[in-house]
């Protein structure tokens, strides 16, 4: 895939552990070079969960620096063709995290997970690719409104989902991951993105502690001219002002 256009992008991103995890299991990749944009929550406990993030990370990162050029961005369903390369990149982080727990003994449905989420800059350069699997989120600000773009795949989601039928199942039940299984099925979807966009990633570990309305007030300062890693460590600052009981990781992104 040729002519990435990195200039139209300014990306910056942070992790902080929180208040009341001893390890962080968190991992990002903010790579405007490549037009990509990546959150990782891992699951598993000490060293596990972070293992799982990393690998997932690193693993997307490196399917898209060798096969991105394979692709031809001339051809009709072009879209279509690098919405398919965006899931069969994060298929191939799902694979490298079930070889690693298949290494380590674990059988089929066991052993460390992760959630992922990000963005990448399609060509034409006025499109991106939205992927995600579990519950860490991808918001848009745009025109003054924050919109969430994807969807939990969570119990509690499908308990909302489904007439809120029966008592609200905890909101952290993951019904996808990274790792566990030998197949995953990714979400994906394509966006149309605007001069001034600003694409919010991040884990649960701020959507779980700051509301919708209080991240789009850190935003609005952003796309006033506000910088983008202030912004990012302002969104962590307000995590942990309201309790920090997570990993928190936020990765921004203006279109330009």
């Amino acid at each position: 895939m040729t002519d990435r256009q990195p200039r139209n992008l300014d990306v910056a991103g942070v992790t902080d552990v929180g208040l009341k995890r001893r390890h962080n299991e968190d991992s990002f990749l903010a790579a405007p070079d490549l037009g990509l944009a990546v959150v990782a929550d891992g699951m598993g406990g000490h060293d596990k969960g972070e293992v799982a993030s990393r690998l997932a990370v690193e693993t997307m990162t490196a399917h898209v620096l060798r096969h991105s050029g394979d692709i031809n961005t001339s051809s009709r369903d072009s879209l279509r063709r690098q919405l398919d390369f965006l899931r069969d990149a994060v298929a191939a982080a799902n694979h490298r995290v079930f070889e690693e727990n298949a290494a380590q003994g674990y059988p089929e449905g066991s052993g460390m997970g992760t959630t992922i989420v990000g963005l990448y800059l399609l060509h034409p350069a006025d499109h991106v690719g939205v992927f995600h699997v579990g519950d860490s989120r991808l918001y848009r600000f745009r025109d003054d409104v924050l919109d969430q773009l994807t969807r939990d795949h969570t119990l509690y989601q499908d308990w909302l989902d489904h007439g809120q039928i029966g008592n609200a199942p905890r909101r952290n039940i993951i019904l996808r991951a990274l790792g566990p299984w030998p197949q995953i099925d990714v979400e994906v979807s394509l966006q149309r993105v605007l001069s001034g966009d600003i694409f919010l990633v991040c884990s649960d570990g701020l959507t779980g502690m700051v509301e919708p309305e209080v991240m789009a007030e850190v935003l609005r300062a952003a796309a006033a001219g506000g910088n983008l890693a202030e912004a990012g460590d302002h969104l962590i600052e307000l995590a942990k002002l309201a309790g920090g009981d997570d990993n928190i990781t936020a990765v921004l992104v203006r279109y330009r």
